[in-house]
């Protein structure tokens, strides 16, 4: 298993105000690049808490259901270190048969769709 990525925290200042919002109660600070990537730069004071709540429980949604063998895979950071899968679930073909086996995260190949940001071509 790669040892996880460290990096450093760098202050982008204070936002005074939530980023999705407007409120100006209740703020926290925030991550511009969730920690789980590796985003090390934060505003602070920058969401309140009720869109903190929505932003995290999609971050988690993201960066354990979906995300979760790259950045094993990779040694992206982790607040639970010790909760990291050492192996994933895989389909493997043996002697012309398929069968479902765990493997190690050095062994696993992760997959994933990553959709293509650009704007659309005008035709």
């Amino acid at each position: 298993m790669p040892e996880e990525i460290s990096y450093q925290e760098e202050d982008l200042g204070r936002v005074g105000r939530c980023i999705y919002c407007g409120a100006t109660a209740d703020l926290r600070d925030e991550h511009l690049i969730p920690h789980g990537l590796g985003g090390g730069a934060q505003l602070f004071d920058a969401t309140c808490g009720s869109c903190a709540v929505k932003t995290s429980a999609f971050e988690r949604l993201v960066l354990r259901d979906q995300l979760l063998p790259f950045r094993s895979i990779l040694g992206l950071p982790t607040y639970h270190a010790n909760n990291r899968p050492r192996e994933f679930p895989a389909r493997v073909q043996r002697g012309g048969e398929w069968t479902y086996e765990s493997l190690p995260t050095a062994k696993y190949t992760a997959i994933g769709a990553f959709p293509d940001g650009r704007p659309p071509r005008p035709r």
